[in-house]
């Protein structure tokens, strides 16, 4: 009888869920949907029996027959970052610039990728200082679905948005001359890219024809490659060797940095990060470009490779190079070598000095800094801004940041990761991971608190990394941070003696140094946490050279950073959980239609372009959730 009365009740339920799934919206005759973290999303039937789909998202309406064109919610994110990011950066470029922004028409943009445009609707209707906004995509089509939206937006075709059917990487040549107004080559102030797989194929026009200070906004979501999967693709496509590994995550965003950096020096320019950044299944940078001969012969003191014991997971960076002595670096004659040379080893022997094991190489990556922090500091000040009479900043329509923001669904998250990021130590490559510990000597983990105060108080900086909740990074060479450890096991005692010959036992029975011993307190708390200075030259996890002193922390380096949130400030949210169940990749819509013939001699050398709307690279798996258990599961 209960029986019967439960499965009642759950049949009542499901016919009322069908009832509400059938209502109709009379104003626009479209059935009602799920509501997405941003907006809704509707799907209907129209007269003509084709299946559309209706996106609500920020200030855009996005109308398209169902599974032609690519919409994923995830990119959300994606989308309300780069809206904000877009925002900043054009009321930066108007501040640096005396004269009008690069040309009387205003700063230029174009998504090479658009698939049914709602990115570009949206930078339209969000970002009033871009006045020219190129909208491209090689699938027909996409194009259709681009030119019904703009209509639907009141965004018409040829006015401050222009529509372009054409490969990426021939679109971003052609400049915005030829896609929005007649006279001679003008790059574009801004492109964005936003493929389905590998963004390799497009990085060496986008960095060929950026305009000179332009904003490259590029994408890719195969992490997979990027975190160790396939070696010998991730090589192909970004010149490093990749690893899975708990890093696996950072290093993916410095090997696309490192990609777009070869591309930028073979042209006499150099690539500025401004906020690169590891995000659910993609990598997502924010850079800068400029020309500057000198600072590209100086790249290669920011690059390097990275070693990894195989059993401790203990990692040291090798820079490629290092500064010498020599004459006045601000020589002016910029043909002259500049004073650097072919760095010194900085292993501490041929196999892992804490365990004995042999090491993993991976990179060259990119090692210096992913962010810069006053870019981000304004973006999170741009963020919070909820004054409608301070800074009018989107002077077209005379709405304030307070205005605008309204329009993020997404911003909680966008908050975070930029709260996150701010913390971090930007001049420090990779980081630890405190489960690493445990599992490496069969212990339970050291609390996190306690590990980054044990570190303040020898005088090391520490702070939170934005792809994994477990780890901190910090200044503090391997040696020490493995002190510490031994040190918090001999006060906590693993419940199992190690086994003879394992790497715990090799690890445990390692002498403290006197140092650590005497110094370290893991209740140490700092009175305050500046953050590391952005010009600090780059260090790796274990930068100091075998044999030299790391030296005792003084009364003033204790007073340092265990985050980057002053003490007694607002504690805020981090790392949030996904709004919506099967959060990550989904699979590419099919394409249709006729593609645009390439243009002859003077196109691009790389293949035709891959869109949101086609997977050529054939690496984005088809589940969200087991993807990332194995790119992070150590070899």
């Amino acid at each position: 009888m209960r029986r019967a009365t439960v499965c009642r009740k759950a049949l009542l339920v499901l016919r009322s869920r069908r009832s509400r799934s059938r209502r109709v919206d009379a104003g626009s005759g479209w059935a009602g949907g799920a509501r997405t973290m941003s907006g809704s999303v509707r799907d209907a039937r129209a007269a003509d029996g084709k299946e559309y789909v209706e996106i609500r998202e920020g200030r855009a309406v996005a109308r398209y027959p169902k599974g032609e064109v690519f919409y994923n919610p995830v990119q959300v994110v994606n989308r309300d970052l780069s809206v904000l990011v877009l925002r900043h950066y054009t009321a930066m470029r108007a501040a640096e610039e005396a004269r009008p922004l690069s040309s009387p028409e205003g700063l230029s943009c174009l998504e090479a990728l658009a698939a049914s445009g709602l990115r570009s609707v949206r930078y339209a209707k969000e970002v009033p200082r871009l006045q020219r906004i190129v909208v491209n995509d090689v699938d027909e089509s996409a194009v259709q679905a681009i030119r019904a939206n703009l209509d639907l937006n009141g965004l018409h075709d040829g006015e401050r948005v222009r529509i372009s059917h054409a490969d990426a990487n021939e679109a971003a040549r052609l400049g915005v001359s030829s896609s929005i107004s007649s006279g001679p080559f003008e790059p574009f102030d801004i492109i964005d890219l936003d493929p389905y797989g590998s963004c390799a194929p497009f990085l060496a026009s986008a960095v060929r024809y950026v305009s000179r200070g332009g904003l490259l906004c590029v994408t890719s979501t195969d992490k997979p490659v990027l975190c160790g999967n396939n070696i010998g693709t991730a090589f192909v496509r970004y010149g490093g060797i990749a690893a899975k590994g708990a890093t696996c995550h950072e290093t993916a965003v410095r090997l696309v940095m490192y990609a777009l950096q070869m591309e930028a020096v073979k042209l006499g320019r150099v690539v500025e990060p401004l906020l690169c950044v590891s995000i659910d299944f993609y990598v997502r940078c924010f850079v800068r470009v400029r020309e500057s001969k000198r600072d590209a012969q100086r790249i290669p003191l920011r690059c390097g490779l990275v070693y990894t014991c195989v059993t401790c997971n203990t990692s040291h960076v090798q820079p490629m190079a290092s500064e010498t002595a020599g004459p006045d670096n601000e020589s002016a004659d910029t043909e002259k070598l500049l004073p650097i040379k072919s760095s010194r080893s900085v292993l501490p022997g041929p196999v892992c000095d804490q365990c004995g094991s042999p090491f993993r190489m991976t990179g060259p990556m990119w090692t210096g800094a992913l962010f810069d922090r006053d870019f981000v500091t304004g973006l999170l000040n741009r963020l919070h801004r909820t004054d409608a009479a301070g800074d009018k900043a989107d002077v077209d329509d005379n709405e304030s940041d307070a205005h605008l923001n309204e329009a993020l669904g997404a911003r909680s998250r966008v908050a975070a990761l930029l709260g996150v990021v701010l913390d971090e130590l930007d001049h420090v490559a990779l980081f630890h991971t405190m489960d690493n510990f445990g599992r490496t000597l069969r212990m339970r983990n050291i609390p996190m608190k306690r590990m980054r105060a044990a570190l303040a108080s020898l005088g090391y900086r520490t702070s939170p990394s934005h792809t994994a909740p477990t780890g901190f990074k910090t200044d503090a060479p391997p040696s020490v941070v493995w002190d510490v450890v031994r040190l918090h096991a001999e006060q906590h005692p693993p419940e199992k003696k190690p086994e003879s010959g394992s790497a715990a036992e090799i690890i445990l029975s390692k002498q403290v140094s006197d140092h650590v011993r005497d110094k370290v307190d893991f209740a140490f708390v700092p009175s305050c946490a500046p953050p590391a200075a952005s010009g600090a030259s780059t260090h790796s996890l274990a930068q100091v050279q075998p044999g030299e002193e790391t030296g005792a922390a003084t009364p003033a380096t204790r007073e340092v950073a265990v985050s980057g949130q002053p003490r007694g400030s607002k504690k805020r949210a981090r790392f949030l959980p996904n709004p919506e169940k099967n959060w990550g990749p989904k699979k590419a819509a099919r394409g249709s239609g006729p593609r645009p013939a390439a243009a002859g001699a003077n196109a691009h050398p790389f293949p035709s372009s891959t869109s949101n709307v086609e997977q050529r690279l054939g690496d984005q798996p088809s589940q969200q959730s087991s993807w990332l258990a194995s790119s992070c599961r150590t070899q």
